[in-house]
């Protein structure tokens, strides 16, 4: 390879980088922005119904009607995990030792990651709309995945009670 492949391959890699962060740090956003107008406690109901949204989406009986259209998979994705949130929203009162700023930034960063990995690892047309770079799709699908959702568990241990 010659020096222009190099710097090609380079620029390629940080725009990569550039777009997976701005998409990370926007569901990080809306994360805190969760935390701060319900309540820093309401994370952990963000990280269960994470759970739980993954797992419905995947044993969804109609998929048919969902495949196809990025779009609509993506707002059904998301429309149970704001459901499956609210329905685990009692779990505040068990996390309302007013977990601090730093707990809850944890928080919001691995709930952003478990929201991100579920939507690359379960909604394969996703990336007719935004195609991660590799190194997106190493640290967010595959065996990456795992990690992604062992991680807001250990979190919550170690961060959840303040």
């Amino acid at each position: 390879m010659d020096v222009g492949e190099y710097l090609r391959l380079a620029v390629s890699l940080v725009l990569g980088l550039g777009s997976d962060a701005a998409i990370l740090g926007g569901l990080v956003i809306v994360a805190f922005g969760i935390a701060f107008l319900l309540g820093r406690d309401h994370i952990p109901a963000l990280i269960a119904g994470s759970y739980a949204a993954a797992l419905m989406y995947t044993a969804f009986p109609f998929t048919s009607i969902l495949m196809g259209d990025a779009y609509i998979s993506i707002a059904f994705f998301l429309v149970l995990t704001a459901l499956a949130s609210v329905g685990f929203s009692g779990m505040s009162s068990f996390f309302a030792s007013g977990m601090g700023l730093f707990s809850t930034m944890v928080l919001c960063v691995l709930a952003a990651g478990l929201v991100a990995s579920s939507a690359l690892t379960h909604i394969p047309e996703i990336q007719t709309i935004y195609t991660p770079s590799s190194l997106g799709l190493m640290l967010f699908s595959g065996q990456a995945y795992f990690w992604w959702l062992v991680t807001p568990i250990a979190g919550l241990v170690f961060f959840g009670r303040g």
